[in-house]
């Protein structure tokens, strides 16, 4: 059943925060100044492994340097006080990145 998004607005909590830095050290510190960038001006969304869940991709500031965040979509399913909200975030590869528009359903693509 396709579901409607409510809610432009995303949050990270702190719990996500350090699950971010205990998985990918240092990853949070190198990407949190491009959080908004990363959303608001995304290269590829691409449709996550679980569902309400979308893999956002951006390039940034230079070419070896690229961003992926997961995150939790708020649909009108969900209870009211749910947020679209960033599971987990890191830093990738440009292998990585090809890997996941080869193998994933692109949802956006900059035009």
């Amino acid at each position: 059943m396709e579901q409607e998004l409510l809610t432009e607005e995303v949050i990270i909590t702190e719990e996500q925060i350090l699950h971010i830095e205990e998985g990918h050290p240092g990853d949070y510190g190198r990407l949190s100044a491009y959080i908004s960038q990363v959303l608001q001006e995304p290269d590829y969304i691409l449709r996550g492994n679980r569902p309400h869940t979308a893999l956002v991709l951006k390039e940034i500031s230079t070419p070896d340097m690229a961003a992926e965040i997961i995150l939790r979509l708020k649909v009108s399913s969900d209870p009211e006080e749910y947020k679209n909200s960033i599971i987990t975030m890191w830093s990738i590869s440009q292998k990585r990145f090809r890997r996941l528009l080869r193998q994933s359903e692109i949802l956006y693509k900059k035009g």
